[in-house]
């Protein structure tokens, strides 16, 4: 099959949607390593809960502050944890939220393309 060769009116708008469609690429896969790392979080968190859930409630527990670890109560630390979890939660939503607009967009620029790339084929583009 010869190469397929854009109309001369219509290469503006090409490199346009090519530059369009690899910056929301590289969004998405932004967008989806935010997600793995808070999910890991998020899981590392649920973790902890569950061995401090174990633990005597009379036990001390250090919270670590900069370089150094400050002796702090045990339902303060399980309060933070879950605090943080809460935060981690709300912004994954927001996240997944971002993903799915990525997705739709790039499928919509590839839309774009793919109907430029029928014109010049229907127009006898291939040379």
């Amino acid at each position: 099959m010869p190469p397929l060769t854009i109309p001369e009116d219509k290469q503006d708008e090409w490199h346009k949607l090519q530059e369009q469609h690899a910056q929301q690429r590289k969004h998405l896969q932004n967008t989806v390593g935010q997600l793995a790392v808070l999910e890991r979080e998020k899981a590392r968190n649920g973790l902890t809960n569950t061995e401090l859930d174990k633990l005597p409630a009379e036990t001390v527990m250090y919270k670590q502050v900069g370089k150094m670890f400050v002796q702090t109560p045990g339902a303060q630390v399980k309060s933070e944890i879950s605090a943080e979890t809460k935060t981690y939660e709300t912004r994954m939503s927001e996240l997944v939220t971002k993903r799915s607009a990525y997705e739709t967009a790039i499928k919509d620029t590839e839309g774009q393309l793919q109907a430029i790339v029928d014109k010049a084929v229907a127009a006898g583009g291939a040379e």
